[in-house]
């Protein structure tokens, strides 16, 4: 599997799984950047957006690398283990600590959301995991 489609492959298991009753619509994911980074050896960046239909919520899941994410339109909720639940609108930003189980929803049923999605890890490793039991 290339770097490419691992990095597709984990950011929509991440961010657009969801209950097929819930979905209204089919996600998009677009890769927008899959860069290894000079002077960081074995590491690379991802830049993806996601378009989320109302209604998702993501499995619970971790991700071993660093991630950022900006709101380019709708809201979304960041539910990560230990800390307060964080909601954003379109341009807030949340920075995502590595190793650390969550759950992200979009809050409307009735809204899509979209996001601009930066993920810092290493090369042709999963961007998402599932988190353990």
């Amino acid at each position: 599997m290339t770097r490419l489609t691992t990095a597709l492959t984990a950011i929509a298991l991440a961010f657009l799984t969801a209950d097929a009753a819930t979905a209204s619509e089919e996600e998009t994911v677009t890769m927008l950047l899959n860069q290894a980074l000079a002077g960081m050896d074995g590491k690379e960046v991802n830049m993806v957006q996601v378009d989320v239909p109302a209604g998702f919520e993501t499995p619970r899941h971790l991700h071993p690398g660093h991630m950022f994410m900006y709101v380019l339109e709708g809201a979304v909720e960041i539910d990560v283990d230990g800390q307060p639940t964080v909601q954003l609108a379109a341009g807030d930003a949340a920075y995502e600590i590595p190793g650390i189980p969550m759950i992200g929803r979009n809050l409307s049923a009735t809204e899509g959301a979209r996001l601009l999605i930066f993920a810092l890890g290493d090369a042709g490793a999963p961007i998402e995991l599932p988190a353990p039991e």
